[in-house]
């Protein structure tokens, strides 16, 4: 049913992953999750990779070479650990594949599995130095 996978994934194609084989689930997802071939999350993870790129390579240039960035430096800097910090809140939502070519959209699941692997690493990197 398109309606249903349009729901469950963003759009029809997003549906099947490259071998044509449907990737399913068990139990219905709730409103809030997010899937991971839905439009909204292949944007935000563009913007996650851009602003990693960015702090990779600015970063480590204005620490080593410039004494005082000033106001707009700063301002930057802010503006990158809150996309930061809004994409930890997006993990806690976001549906991951598990064995078997399923889908964990389980809230519970999900934020559980996210809290015990990478959420405090990335708590830790979202504090401004």
């Amino acid at each position: 049913d398109l309606n249903k996978d349009i729901y469950l994934y963003g759009t029809k194609k997003g549906a099947y992953n490259s071998d044509d084989e449907v990737l399913v689930h068990k139990y219905w997802p709730s409103k809030i999750v997010l899937m991971p071939n839905s439009k909204i999350k292949t944007v935000w993870n563009i913007i996650m990779t851009i602003l990693m790129i960015y702090t990779a390579t600015f970063t480590p240039y204005w620490t080593a070479f410039i004494e005082d960035g000033g106001l707009a430096m700063l301002i930057i800097d802010y503006c990158v650990d809150a996309l930061f910090f809004i994409d930890i809140i997006i993990n806690f939502i976001s549906a991951y594949e598990i064995t078997n070519r399923e889908l964990e959209v389980r809230l519970l699941r999900i934020a559980f599995k996210y809290f015990w692997t990478w959420f405090f690493l990335d708590l830790i990197a979202t504090f401004p130095l």
